[in-house]
Protein backbone atom coordinates (compact mmCIF):
# COMPACT_ATOMS: atom_id res chain seq x y z
CA UNK A 1 0.00 0.00 0.00
CA UNK A 2 1.07 3.39 -1.22
CA UNK A 3 1.67 6.29 1.44
CA UNK A 4 -0.98 7.84 -0.42
CA UNK A 5 -3.79 5.30 0.28
CA UNK A 6 -2.49 4.72 4.12
CA UNK A 7 -3.34 8.19 4.29
CA UNK A 8 -6.45 8.36 2.62
CA UNK A 9 -7.59 4.57 4.90
CA UNK A 10 -6.12 6.65 7.98
CA UNK A 11 -8.56 10.05 7.42
CA UNK A 12 -11.12 7.49 6.92
CA UNK A 13 -10.88 6.17 9.97
CA UNK A 14 -10.77 9.30 11.52
CA UNK A 15 -13.66 10.33 10.28
CA UNK A 16 -16.11 7.69 10.93
CA UNK A 17 -14.36 7.43 14.78
CA UNK A 18 -15.50 11.04 14.69
CA UNK A 19 -18.55 10.65 13.62
CA UNK A 20 -19.44 7.48 15.61
CA UNK A 21 -18.08 10.13 18.57
CA UNK A 22 -20.59 12.58 17.26
CA UNK A 23 -23.98 10.46 17.62
CA UNK A 24 -23.15 8.89 20.61
CA UNK A 25 -22.31 12.21 22.14
CA UNK A 26 -26.01 13.59 20.25
CA UNK A 27 -27.76 10.16 21.78
CA UNK A 28 -26.44 10.64 25.67
CA UNK A 29 -27.50 14.72 25.16
CA UNK A 30 -31.03 13.35 23.96
CA UNK A 31 -30.96 11.12 26.64
CA UNK A 32 -29.88 13.57 29.10
CA UNK A 33 -32.71 16.22 27.86
CA UNK A 34 -35.31 13.70 28.00
CA UNK A 35 -34.52 12.36 31.30
CA UNK A 36 -34.87 16.11 32.55
CA UNK A 37 -38.01 16.84 30.98
CA UNK A 38 -39.17 13.77 32.64
CA UNK A 39 -37.90 14.87 35.98
CA UNK A 40 -39.77 18.35 35.56
CA UNK A 41 -42.93 16.51 34.79
CA UNK A 42 -43.05 14.31 37.88
CA UNK A 43 -41.63 17.34 39.84
CA UNK A 44 -44.64 19.33 38.56
CA UNK A 45 -46.97 16.63 39.17
CA UNK A 46 -45.90 16.21 42.78
CA UNK A 47 -45.69 19.75 43.26
CA UNK A 48 -49.53 20.15 42.15
CA UNK A 49 -51.03 17.42 44.08
CA UNK A 50 -48.21 17.54 47.30
CA UNK A 51 -47.28 20.69 47.60
CA UNK A 52 -43.69 20.09 47.20
CA UNK A 53 -41.54 19.34 44.29
CA UNK A 54 -39.05 16.22 45.58
CA UNK A 55 -35.50 14.89 45.17
CA UNK A 56 -35.02 12.82 42.50
CA UNK A 57 -32.31 10.27 42.35
CA UNK A 58 -32.98 8.63 39.02
CA UNK A 59 -35.39 8.06 35.64
CA UNK A 60 -35.91 4.31 34.09
CA UNK A 61 -37.88 3.03 31.75
CA UNK A 62 -39.82 0.10 31.37
CA UNK A 63 -41.47 -0.69 28.14
CA UNK A 64 -43.15 2.57 27.05
CA UNK A 65 -43.70 3.60 30.54
CA UNK A 66 -41.42 5.83 32.34
CA UNK A 67 -41.07 6.64 36.51
CA UNK A 68 -38.48 8.70 38.65
CA UNK A 69 -37.45 7.82 41.60
CA UNK A 70 -37.91 9.84 44.64
CA UNK A 71 -35.97 9.85 48.10
CA UNK A 72 -36.75 12.13 51.40
CA UNK A 73 -33.91 11.27 53.60
CA UNK A 74 -36.48 13.30 56.56
CA UNK A 75 -38.77 11.13 56.31
CA UNK A 76 -36.91 7.18 55.08
CA UNK A 77 -39.48 7.77 51.95
CA UNK A 78 -38.75 6.12 48.37
CA UNK A 79 -41.63 6.53 45.91
CA UNK A 80 -41.69 6.53 42.25
CA UNK A 81 -43.57 8.65 39.60
CA UNK A 82 -45.00 6.77 36.78
CA UNK A 83 -45.98 8.51 33.33
CA UNK A 84 -47.30 7.12 30.19
CA UNK A 85 -46.21 7.20 26.74
CA UNK A 86 -47.11 10.59 26.50
CA UNK A 87 -45.17 11.75 29.38
CA UNK A 88 -48.42 11.89 31.43
CA UNK A 89 -48.16 11.23 35.20
CA UNK A 90 -50.64 8.10 35.89
CA UNK A 91 -49.63 6.78 39.39
CA UNK A 92 -47.49 7.93 42.36
CA UNK A 93 -46.14 5.61 45.44
CA UNK A 94 -45.27 8.52 47.66
CA UNK A 95 -48.33 7.47 50.20
CA UNK A 96 -47.77 4.17 50.05
CA UNK A 97 -46.47 3.62 53.55
CA UNK A 98 -49.01 5.78 54.79
CA UNK A 99 -51.58 3.36 53.04
CA UNK A 100 -50.07 0.29 54.58
CA UNK A 101 -50.35 1.62 57.86
CA UNK A 102 -53.72 2.67 57.94
CA UNK A 103 -54.75 -1.06 56.57
CA UNK A 104 -53.01 -2.58 59.20
CA UNK A 105 -54.25 -0.59 62.04
CA UNK A 106 -57.70 -1.27 60.71
CA UNK A 107 -57.04 -4.97 60.78
CA UNK A 108 -55.42 -5.02 64.51
CA UNK A 109 -58.67 -3.34 65.71
CA UNK A 110 -60.72 -6.29 64.02
CA UNK A 111 -58.51 -8.58 65.93
CA UNK A 112 -57.07 -7.13 69.40
CA UNK A 113 -55.65 -10.93 69.62
CA UNK A 114 -53.48 -10.36 66.17
CA UNK A 115 -49.59 -9.76 66.96
CA UNK A 116 -48.29 -8.60 63.52
CA UNK A 117 -49.47 -8.18 60.40
CA UNK A 118 -47.71 -8.04 57.62
CA UNK A 119 -49.23 -6.30 53.84
CA UNK A 120 -47.90 -6.05 50.54
CA UNK A 121 -49.96 -3.92 48.15
CA UNK A 122 -50.19 -4.62 44.26
CA UNK A 123 -50.96 -2.31 41.53
CA UNK A 124 -54.69 -3.23 39.80
CA UNK A 125 -53.66 -5.71 36.43
CA UNK A 126 -54.30 -2.67 34.61
CA UNK A 127 -50.84 -1.67 35.71
CA UNK A 128 -49.69 -4.20 35.69
CA UNK A 129 -49.81 -4.99 32.29
CA UNK A 130 -48.49 -2.10 31.40
CA UNK A 131 -45.70 -1.24 33.95
CA UNK A 132 -44.66 -5.02 34.22
CA UNK A 133 -44.24 -7.19 37.28
CA UNK A 134 -42.08 -4.47 38.57
CA UNK A 135 -44.47 -2.49 39.32
CA UNK A 136 -46.68 -5.08 41.36
CA UNK A 137 -45.87 -4.38 44.88
CA UNK A 138 -45.51 -0.51 44.46
CA UNK A 139 -49.18 0.17 44.42
CA UNK A 140 -49.62 3.69 43.68
CA UNK A 141 -52.46 6.19 43.53
CA UNK A 142 -53.12 8.43 40.30
CA UNK A 143 -53.25 11.47 39.39
CA UNK A 144 -56.66 12.52 41.12
CA UNK A 145 -56.14 10.77 43.67
CA UNK A 146 -55.53 11.26 47.87
CA UNK A 147 -55.70 9.24 50.90
CA UNK A 148 -56.64 11.77 53.63
CA UNK A 149 -57.14 9.03 56.66
CA UNK A 150 -60.61 8.86 55.72
CA UNK A 151 -61.07 7.05 52.19
CA UNK A 152 -59.45 4.01 52.56
CA UNK A 153 -61.63 2.02 51.72
CA UNK A 154 -62.30 3.65 48.44
CA UNK A 155 -58.46 3.96 47.68
CA UNK A 156 -58.37 -0.35 48.63
CA UNK A 157 -61.12 -0.97 45.82
CA UNK A 158 -58.23 -0.60 43.21
CA UNK A 159 -55.83 -2.73 44.78
CA UNK A 160 -54.60 -6.09 45.40
CA UNK A 161 -53.71 -7.16 49.09
CA UNK A 162 -51.56 -10.10 50.07
CA UNK A 163 -51.78 -10.13 53.98
CA UNK A 164 -50.19 -12.15 56.88
CA UNK A 165 -51.23 -12.07 60.10
CA UNK A 166 -49.71 -13.88 63.36
CA UNK A 167 -51.14 -14.99 66.48
CA UNK A 168 -50.92 -16.82 70.15
CA UNK A 169 -53.23 -19.22 72.14
CA UNK A 170 -55.59 -18.29 69.92
CA UNK A 171 -58.88 -20.10 68.14
CA UNK A 172 -58.64 -18.75 64.20
CA UNK A 173 -62.09 -21.14 63.95
CA UNK A 174 -63.16 -18.34 66.29
CA UNK A 175 -61.97 -15.01 64.52
CA UNK A 176 -64.56 -14.83 61.40
CA UNK A 177 -63.48 -12.96 58.01
CA UNK A 178 -64.76 -9.09 58.63
CA UNK A 179 -66.22 -6.99 56.35
CA UNK A 180 -62.77 -5.09 55.33
CA UNK A 181 -61.29 -8.73 54.72
CA UNK A 182 -64.12 -9.90 52.06
CA UNK A 183 -65.24 -6.74 50.95
CA UNK A 184 -61.67 -6.40 48.96
CA UNK A 185 -59.14 -8.37 46.86
CA UNK A 186 -56.87 -9.82 49.87
CA UNK A 187 -55.40 -12.93 49.94
CA UNK A 188 -54.53 -14.30 53.36
CA UNK A 189 -53.52 -16.08 55.93
CA UNK A 190 -53.94 -16.24 59.70
CA UNK A 191 -51.10 -17.96 61.40
CA UNK A 192 -51.49 -19.07 65.57
CA UNK A 193 -48.58 -20.01 67.53
CA UNK A 194 -48.75 -22.17 70.72
CA UNK A 195 -47.59 -19.34 72.45
CA UNK A 196 -46.09 -15.65 72.62
CA UNK A 197 -42.83 -16.95 73.63
CA UNK A 198 -42.61 -18.66 70.09
CA UNK A 199 -44.40 -16.98 68.10
CA UNK A 200 -41.67 -13.86 69.15
CA UNK A 201 -39.16 -15.99 68.79
CA UNK A 202 -40.34 -17.25 65.36
CA UNK A 203 -40.59 -13.53 64.26
CA UNK A 204 -37.46 -12.75 65.48
CA UNK A 205 -35.67 -14.96 63.72
CA UNK A 206 -37.48 -13.60 60.49
CA UNK A 207 -36.49 -10.53 61.22
CA UNK A 208 -32.78 -11.39 61.27
CA UNK A 209 -32.95 -13.78 57.79
CA UNK A 210 -32.09 -16.53 59.89
CA UNK A 211 -32.80 -18.90 56.57
CA UNK A 212 -33.44 -17.13 53.18
CA UNK A 213 -34.12 -21.30 51.52
CA UNK A 214 -37.05 -21.27 54.28
CA UNK A 215 -40.05 -20.10 55.23
CA UNK A 216 -40.60 -19.26 59.23
CA UNK A 217 -43.37 -20.65 59.71
CA UNK A 218 -42.21 -24.28 58.50
CA UNK A 219 -39.06 -23.68 60.51
CA UNK A 220 -41.30 -23.45 63.66
CA UNK A 221 -44.22 -25.56 62.89
CA UNK A 222 -44.31 -27.87 65.57
CA UNK A 223 -45.40 -24.66 67.26
CA UNK A 224 -48.06 -23.83 65.34
CA UNK A 225 -51.56 -24.85 66.18
CA UNK A 226 -53.59 -23.46 63.23
CA UNK A 227 -53.30 -21.56 59.78
CA UNK A 228 -56.33 -20.02 58.56
CA UNK A 229 -56.05 -19.03 54.72
CA UNK A 230 -58.32 -17.09 52.53
CA UNK A 231 -58.49 -16.22 49.34
CA UNK A 232 -59.87 -13.11 46.75
CA UNK A 233 -60.53 -15.41 43.60
CA UNK A 234 -62.37 -18.12 45.36
CA UNK A 235 -63.93 -15.78 48.55
CA UNK A 236 -63.54 -19.11 50.62
CA UNK A 237 -61.69 -19.98 54.02
CA UNK A 238 -60.01 -23.26 55.07
CA UNK A 239 -58.56 -24.19 58.51
CA UNK A 240 -55.26 -26.54 58.11
CA UNK A 241 -51.91 -26.97 60.43
CA UNK A 242 -48.55 -27.93 59.00
CA UNK A 243 -48.92 -31.82 58.75
CA UNK A 244 -46.72 -33.24 61.39
CA UNK A 245 -45.59 -36.92 61.47
CA UNK A 246 -43.72 -39.10 63.94
CA UNK A 247 -40.74 -40.67 63.05
CA UNK A 248 -37.87 -42.14 65.02
CA UNK A 249 -36.97 -40.08 67.67
CA UNK A 250 -37.98 -36.94 65.27
CA UNK A 251 -40.85 -35.60 63.39
CA UNK A 252 -41.13 -34.34 59.78
CA UNK A 253 -43.64 -32.77 57.38
CA UNK A 254 -43.87 -32.17 53.53
CA UNK A 255 -46.42 -29.07 53.38
CA UNK A 256 -47.27 -29.54 49.80
CA UNK A 257 -47.66 -33.18 49.91
CA UNK A 258 -49.02 -34.23 53.44
CA UNK A 259 -49.66 -37.58 53.04
CA UNK A 260 -45.35 -38.23 52.89
CA UNK A 261 -43.98 -40.99 54.36
CA UNK A 262 -40.67 -41.77 56.09
CA UNK A 263 -39.33 -45.11 56.12
CA UNK A 264 -35.97 -46.42 56.86
CA UNK A 265 -33.37 -47.12 54.70
CA UNK A 266 -31.30 -50.37 53.98
CA UNK A 267 -27.93 -48.48 53.49
CA UNK A 268 -26.23 -47.14 56.34
CA UNK A 269 -23.34 -44.57 55.75
CA UNK A 270 -19.98 -44.93 57.85
CA UNK A 271 -20.31 -41.46 58.64
CA UNK A 272 -24.13 -41.23 59.74
CA UNK A 273 -24.92 -40.44 63.51
CA UNK A 274 -28.51 -41.63 62.88
CA UNK A 275 -30.14 -44.01 60.64
CA UNK A 276 -30.74 -43.54 57.45
CA UNK A 277 -34.38 -42.85 56.13
CA UNK A 278 -36.08 -42.16 52.75
CA UNK A 279 -39.06 -39.87 51.83
CA UNK A 280 -41.39 -40.16 48.88
CA UNK A 281 -41.74 -36.77 48.94
CA UNK A 282 -41.51 -36.33 45.19
CA UNK A 283 -39.76 -33.45 43.88
CA UNK A 284 -41.36 -31.29 47.08
CA UNK A 285 -39.43 -29.27 50.14
CA UNK A 286 -39.93 -31.73 52.91
CA UNK A 287 -38.20 -30.66 57.08
CA UNK A 288 -37.54 -32.99 59.92
CA UNK A 289 -37.42 -31.44 63.36
CA UNK A 290 -34.92 -33.19 65.82
CA UNK A 291 -35.60 -32.37 69.81
CA UNK A 292 -32.51 -30.43 70.28
CA UNK A 293 -32.18 -32.53 73.93
CA UNK A 294 -31.83 -35.84 71.79
CA UNK A 295 -28.94 -34.20 70.09
CA UNK A 296 -26.35 -32.46 72.67
CA UNK A 297 -24.28 -31.79 70.10
CA UNK A 298 -26.06 -30.73 67.42
CA UNK A 299 -23.91 -27.97 66.33
CA UNK A 300 -21.31 -29.85 65.11
CA UNK A 301 -24.12 -32.20 63.01
CA UNK A 302 -25.27 -31.62 59.32
CA UNK A 303 -27.97 -33.30 57.13
CA UNK A 304 -26.77 -35.22 54.23
CA UNK A 305 -29.15 -36.55 51.46
CA UNK A 306 -30.07 -37.28 48.15
CA UNK A 307 -31.74 -38.98 45.65
CA UNK A 308 -33.51 -41.99 46.71
CA UNK A 309 -31.95 -44.22 43.95
CA UNK A 310 -28.59 -42.96 44.57
CA UNK A 311 -25.90 -41.17 46.63
CA UNK A 312 -26.62 -38.68 48.85
CA UNK A 313 -25.41 -35.41 47.28
CA UNK A 314 -26.34 -32.69 49.12
CA UNK A 315 -25.87 -30.92 52.69
CA UNK A 316 -27.08 -28.49 54.68
CA UNK A 317 -26.99 -27.07 58.35
CA UNK A 318 -29.55 -27.82 61.36
CA UNK A 319 -31.57 -24.85 61.86
CA UNK A 320 -31.73 -24.61 65.43
CA UNK A 321 -35.71 -23.49 66.34
CA UNK A 322 -36.87 -23.12 70.13
CA UNK A 323 -36.61 -27.02 71.19
CA UNK A 324 -35.78 -28.39 68.00
CA UNK A 325 -33.02 -28.39 65.27
CA UNK A 326 -34.63 -28.03 61.93
CA UNK A 327 -32.76 -30.35 58.72
CA UNK A 328 -34.00 -29.42 55.17
CA UNK A 329 -34.38 -31.26 52.31
CA UNK A 330 -35.13 -29.28 49.21
CA UNK A 331 -34.27 -29.84 45.64
CA UNK A 332 -33.47 -33.59 45.60
CA UNK A 333 -36.18 -36.13 44.52
CA UNK A 334 -37.53 -38.80 47.14
CA UNK A 335 -34.31 -37.71 49.32
CA UNK A 336 -32.25 -40.26 51.22
CA UNK A 337 -30.88 -38.75 54.13
CA UNK A 338 -28.93 -38.77 57.49
CA UNK A 339 -27.68 -37.20 59.99
CA UNK A 340 -23.61 -36.67 59.72
CA UNK A 341 -21.44 -35.04 62.19
CA UNK A 342 -18.49 -32.79 60.88
CA UNK A 343 -15.14 -33.32 60.30
CA UNK A 344 -12.59 -32.16 62.81
CA UNK A 345 -10.60 -29.18 62.20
Amino acid sequence: MTKKKTALCAAAAAVILIAGAAFVNRARLREYRENRQIIRIAQDYLQQKYGFKGKPQKTSRLADYSNVLFTDEKEYRIYRVYLDPNRQPVLDTYQYDEIVSALKTRIMEDYPDCHEVLLSLSCPEQYIEQLGATARYTFGLDADTKFDGSNLDAILTNCEIELMAYFSETDLEKAPLTDLLETHCIDGRFVAFDTQAHLMECRRAGWSSRSASVPDDVLYAPYITQIREFGSKSQSSTLTNYPLHEGEGFLYCCPAFPQVQCMESEQQPENAVTKSFWLDSGDHAAYIYYPIESLPDSESLYVKYGANAGESTSKDSLIPCGDYVVAPLIGEMNPRWYLAKYAEP
